[in-house]
């Protein structure tokens, strides 16, 4: 499994492993996420602290969704 940062159409594999190791290391890299809040109030931050799904990560993930700025679960 890989976390995907895609930025402006360009694509980087931020970390990979296994579902637990890629919450572990959003948990361990909170500015990775926590900036969109920073810059726009009304953008949720994500909460990583009961992930159990792979659809429980993307759910969380698309709350800082900035269509030219994304994070993905592949």
């Amino acid at each position: 499994m890989k976390l995907v940062q895609t930025e402006q159409g360009k694509r980087q594999v931020m970390a990979e492993g296994t579902l637990e190791e890629i919450v572990q290391w959003l948990k361990d890299n909170p500015d990775e996420t926590d900036w969109a809040h920073a810059e726009d109030p009304e953008i949720e931050i994500p909460d990583f602290s009961d992930i159990e799904t792979v659809r429980d990560l993307q759910l969380e993930l698309d709350k800082v969704d900035l269509t030219w700025w994304t994070l993905t679960i592949e």
